[in-house]
């Protein structure tokens, strides 16, 4: 267990004109590693990983449109932000997120696929790729790349992304759902995700991301998930409209 008084948040935080708390540097402690999710390096091949990839990528899509009500905090060495959030997604991966600080500002973010649009300045914040960022939310979405291969790990199934030229992403998978992933240069670990399920929750009850070359890491505690009684408009997917 996380400790409870510690105040979490989403891995694409963002915020416009915040004044950060005037820390030289932040010392963060450890996520626990969650029993599914162990560090990964090899094990027995998976026979046929694409059909693995494929059966995750249907399941980890949401059936209805929902409402989800969060708490986020974002570090760096030049200090923290934090404050509360909001995601609009409608099925099955068309997310729109709204960040609000503590009382300074807000940001808005759009999430449909390869693509990520913002509005508003966002200065000296590291925003993880598409492909994370969905990992963060407990949805897989490994990009355009076919998978490599995939092995596994004792009670984990691990899928492995290798593109030239870029870094390897492992994702580890526990029970048909994510639980880390790694984003590795050369063998080092500069990137990475950890989610943290509740049984009986579709999303991940808390998640974190760190940037080992930033260096920055964010992190997220689910505070509600409503369902909808009908898609969201498509116009509040258009960073011009304001969302209801």
């Amino acid at each position: 267990m996380l400790d409870p008084d510690f105040q979490p948040a989403l891995p694409y935080a963002t915020v416009i004109n915040v004044l950060r708390s005037q820390l030289g540097i932040v010392v963060w402690c450890a996520l626990p590693v969650a029993a599914c999710a162990p560090a990964v390096e090899t094990g027995p091949p998976i026979p046929e990983p694409e059909t693995v990839a494929s059966r995750v990528r249907q399941a980890s899509g949401i059936e209805d449109p929902s409402r989800v009500d969060f708490s986020w905090e974002y570090g760096d060495e030049k200090g923290t932000l934090r404050g509360e959030g909001v995601g609009r997604i409608n099925p099955p991966d068309v997310f729109r997120i709204d960040f609000f600080s503590t009382g300074e500002g807000s940001m808005a973010a759009v999430l449909v696929g390869d693509s990520l649009s913002t509005l508003g300045q966002i200065e000296d914040v590291q925003l993880p790729s598409p492909p994370l960022m969905y990992a963060m939310a407990g949805v897989f979405r490994p990009g355009s790349a076919a998978v490599s291969r995939g092995f596994e790990q004792g009670e984990e199934q691990v899928l492995v992304y290798e593109t030239a030229g870029r870094p390897t992403r492992l994702f580890v998978l526990c029970e048909g759902r994510i639980v880390r992933v790694e984003e590795r240069q050369a063998g080092r670990l500069i990137r990475r995700v950890e989610l943290e399920w509740e049984e009986g929750i579709d999303w991940p009850r808390e998640a974190e991301y760190r940037d080992n070359v930033t260096p920055s890491r964010a992190r997220w505690r689910l505070d509600d998930v409503r369902t909808a009684a009908e898609p969201f408009p498509e116009k509040i997917y258009d960073l011009g409209t304001p969302a209801p």
